[in-house]
């Protein structure tokens, strides 16, 4: 990756106005004059730069990206001496000292996309601090029944020729209704403003994993949902929470919208349900 497209992948991130402040607060909250402050997967160093106004002796942004060059021109345009960028994974990372502070934007969509929880794990043991923190510390998946009739039908139902025709959608003759089942057992990420959704259970928490003790990021769970009201089932939605220091950051699609993205989980047959109804869901 080139530091041009590095940045502009880096951007969306960097103009997040509700991950930001979200981590402006906790990290103002707990920096201190003579803490250490480690930003895991720096990117253009926004987390970092917010920890090093907020008054920590030195601030290491750490990227295994090009864009991290950029990323100390903008430390040095802005006179932030205390800080020193580092291009390098968690993996091949030598520092001389241990952080008392670790942020990291790890949590991928529902938590555990792009696979990056394992680098923090790393980190952690090797350069946090004894009674260091890390931001954030936690995080949970949720997930809820939903009703999502024009998705569903957009991303699944339209693979069949005959739906595809009934619904407008030009195939040009040609059957790929033996792509669907694989549509049927995809999953598929996208914001909250790209779709409708009727959700038919409270949302339920399906793992919580704490940052501070987990050594694995996988998902093997089950929950139990109780609808509380009638509908067609297409799937089931999943986001995710995470805490930043006393505060939780929620990606749920009725929060406010960031970067993260919620995932949409179809069912191979839409079945509907009454208000009352107890559904299982498993995720491995």
């Amino acid at each position: 990756m080139g530091v041009y497209s590095s940045v502009d992948y880096h951007r969306t991130m960097n103009f997040d106005g509700v991950r930001n402040p979200a981590y402006e607060r906790a990290i103002r909250d707990a920096v201190t004059p003579k803490g250490v402050v480690l930003d895991l997967g720096a990117g253009l160093g926004m987390l970092g730069f917010l920890a090093a106004r907020a008054g920590a002796r030195k601030v290491y942004l750490v990227e295994p990206e090009p864009v991290i060059e950029v990323t100390r021109k903008v430390a040095e345009a802005n006179g932030l001496d205390n800080v020193e960028c580092i291009q390098a994974t968690a993996e091949t990372l030598e520092l001389a000292e241990t952080a008392d502070i670790i942020l990291s934007v790890f949590t991928g969509n529902f938590l555990l996309t792009e696979d990056l929880l394992p680098s923090l794990f790393y980190a952690r043991d090797h350069f946090l601090a004894p009674g260091g923190r890390l931001m954030p510390d936690r995080g949970r998946m949720m997930v809820a029944p939903v009703s999502m009739p024009a998705y569903y039908q957009k991303n699944v139902e339209n693979w069949s020729l005959a739906q595809a025709s009934t619904h407008g959608v030009e195939s040009y003759g040609i059957d790929y209704q033996v792509a669907r089942s694989y549509m049927a057992n995809s999953m598929f990420y996208d914001s909250a403003k790209n779709f409708d959704v009727r959700m038919l259970a409270s949302p339920a928490c399906l793992m919580e994993m704490d940052f501070m003790t987990a050594t694995r990021a996988e998902c093997d769970g089950s929950v139990d949902s109780v609808c509380n009201e009638s509908g067609e089932c297409h799937g089931w939605l999943g986001w995710f929470d995470m805490r930043l220091g006393e505060r939780w950051l929620s990606t749920a699609p009725g929060a406010e919208s960031t970067h993260w993205r919620q995932v949409f989980m179809p069912l191979e047959k839409p079945f509907v349900v009454e208000a009352g109804q107890k559904l299982g869901f498993s995720l491995k």
